[in-house]
């Protein structure tokens, strides 16, 4: 019995030096992989799962648990892995609030609210932030209240308000000066420096450059001196100094094969600055290799802008084959992330719109509690309850209307959307390449070269004409003449056109919705004078002022709409085109926004025999002036 009992007694002692060294082991490996990854070193990854691995073993403490997910959150958001980042900061805020550590669920909502952020989240981002910022006023950490004040500078920035990020960016940056905070102060100047490198302000962009390179290389941060270099190489090609801006990228590759990361920015900058220089060779090399960077980090924005730069310098040096296939990627990508972005696009509306109504609330409260004290004051109740009345009322009113904005805003997106689709017929595509080709095998260089340079030119209007809600008339004429020359050479001028435009117009100093005529002129050469072989097709547009209108008539020779559809196999009684429906919703959507009537009318002409003589479609539009 005595000797059972002394066994027991061993094995629980035994066990109670086991769990000891297994806790000690725990934490050593913490403190190891923190001082590894402080080095940057390849080394502080593995050591971090090797934590992971023992904290789901075991029953660990909260703060063990919450130490390893801050660590493997921190890296991969510095990696910009954000799946990662956000499930290892979800866990690290769960078991936060668990052991109820206040400093760690801040940081936890300051850096979910960072993610949300990148991932263009911005209402749930700017909620985080403002949680993390009241639990911030309870603690004595200065540097939280930075780290906030950087986050928020961060989507300030998304909503074009750089001069409230750059102040916010001040504010962290005394706080981190206080703190003697060399590695963060080295990181504010770098984002200061590209603040005013985007308002132009270059004196001021090198002056924080070069204070986040000397900063980097005080605190021996590799990445941030690679990051400080290559900003510098980028605006020093501004000034056209491609020399030493040669210098400084280079010098940033350098450090970042170090480090053996790609660099995106870095790639798209030598790309440009060898460009200049005029080594193609080196250029279109780099320029690759940006590109191939951004498909691998998803970067939509970044895809589209170096698909279309590689796509023009291969046009600059003539290599056509290389310049369509680029092309034919833009626009193929192009139509992809629009129907991806919509959504985005509207939920940063309503971010942008909710923070307003944050804003005036804040005001508006701010002005209730100074009426509140007017009425303590003056001892006048009636005269205090009616201005909160009023004040309240006013506030239902902003709301209502800003979220009126907001809805009105989706519709026109919607619309524009539907619109870039239908804008350019996929037989036009395909007919124009066919043309292309036919002229190449007919060994016609010249005239291919030429209907390449119409149809890229034409695909630049369309494509920039899409994108604003109103053009100048002189805009939408040039669009529509090169569009209807490339027809006119397709379809070996089998017809003629002529634009008439009113003496009393001038075509510069009026603006009018992108897009909304030429529907009717394609559906005029498709339908009506393709199917022509008794005449040669004649297609005429008016443009004419009418009191306060602009009234646009595109009238066609050609077959008539009734014996096209019967052609076309597709006759119904109350058949109306996909374009003509689409025009008909922007002109709804126009008379909604200016108040004013817009009209569409569509005649079927005939001759004195009454026998088809042609179509005739008279648009009647509101129009801005130029400003």
């Amino acid at each position: 019995m005595l000797s059972n009992i002394k066994h027991a007694t061993l094995l629980v002692l035994c066990l109670l030096v086991w769990s000891v060294s297994r806790a000690d082991n725990l934490s050593l490996l913490i403190q190891k992989a923190d001082s590894l990854q402080k080095q940057q070193s390849k080394e502080a990854l593995p050591v971090m799962h090797r934590c992971l691995k023992l904290i789901e073993k075991e029953d660990a403490v909260d703060t063990d648990r919450v130490q390893v997910y801050k660590l493997l959150s921190a890296h991969f958001l510095k990696h910009e892995l954000l799946d990662s980042a956000f499930a290892y900061c979800q866990l690290r805020l769960k078991w936060a609030q668990k052991g109820d550590l206040t400093d760690d669920i801040i940081l936890s909502k300051t850096d979910l609210g960072e993610i949300h952020g990148k991932r263009g989240n911005y209402k749930k981002a700017f909620e985080l932030l403002s949680e993390a910022r009241e639990l911030c006023e309870s603690t004595e950490t200065p540097a939280f209240q930075a780290n906030i004040l950087t986050n928020q500078a961060f989507l300030y920035y998304s909503f074009e308000k750089k001069g409230k990020s750059i102040q916010l960016l001040k504010e962290a940056l005394d706080i981190y000066q206080s703190e003697k905070d060399t590695l963060n102060m080295s990181y504010l100047n770098n984002n200061l420096g590209i603040l005013y490198k985007h308002q132009s302000n270059y004196d001021s962009t090198l002056f924080f450059l070069q204070q986040s390179y000397f900063l980097a290389g005080q605190v021996h941060d590799t990445l941030g001196m690679a990051s400080a270099c290559n900003n510098m190489g980028s605006t020093l090609s501004m000034f056209g100094d491609f020399h030493n801006a040669e210098k400084y990228l280079l010098k940033s590759l350098r450090y970042y094969q170090v480090l053996n990361q790609e660099e995106l920015s870095l790639y798209s900058n030598l790309g440009r600055v060898y460009k200049e220089m005029g080594n193609s060779g080196k250029s279109i090399r780099y320029l690759n290799k940006a590109l191939a960077q951004a498909y691998k980090q998803a970067e939509p924005k970044k895809i589209l802008s170096l698909l279309k730069e590689v796509s023009d310098y291969y046009r600059e040096i003539e290599d056509w084959q290389n310049a369509l296939y680029y092309l034919d990627e833009y626009h193929q990508y192009k139509e992809q992330v629009y129907q991806k972005e919509l959504p985005e696009i509207i939920d940063r509306i309503q971010a942008e719109a909710d923070l307003k109504l944050k804003e005036k609330t804040i005001q508006l409260l701010t002005e209730k509690n100074n009426y509140q004290a007017l009425y303590l004051k003056n001892k006048n109740g009636l005269i205090a309850v009616l201005i909160i009345l009023l004040v309240a009322i006013i506030f239902l009113g902003n709301s209502l209307y800003a979220r009126s904005r907001v809805e009105s805003k989706r519709r026109e997106l919607l619309m524009e959307q539907r619109l870039l689709r239908s804008q350019m017929n996929p037989h036009f595509f395909f007919n124009t390449l066919t043309s292309i080709q036919s002229f190449v095998i007919r060994n016609e260089a010249r005239l291919a070269g030429k209907y390449i340079a119409k149809f890229a030119r034409l695909m630049r209007e369309i494509l920039e004409n899409s994108t604003r809600s109103q053009i100048s008339m002189n805009k939408e004429i040039s669009a529509m003449e090169n569009y209807l020359s490339l027809q006119q050479m397709r379809m070996n001028n089998s017809f003629d056109y002529h634009i008439h435009v009113a003496d009393a117009i001038n075509v510069h100093a009026i603006e009018i919705p992108p897009m909304l005529i030429q529907p009717f002129i394609e559906n005029a050469i498709a339908h009506g004078l393709n199917h022509l072989t008794d005449r040669k097709g004649i297609l005429n547009i008016f443009f004419t002022i009418n009191e306060d209108l602009l009234q646009v008539v595109v009238r066609d020779n050609g077959i008539g709409r009734e014996k096209a559809a019967e052609i076309n196999g597709e006759w119904r009684s109350n058949h109306k085109s996909l374009g003509s429906k689409i025009t008909h919703e922007r002109l709804k959507l126009l008379t909604n926004d200016k108040r004013k009537r817009s009209k569409l009318i569509i005649r079927d002409l005939y001759d004195v025999n009454r026998h088809a003589a042609g179509t005739e479609v008279e648009l009647q539009l509101v129009f801005d002036k130029c400003r």
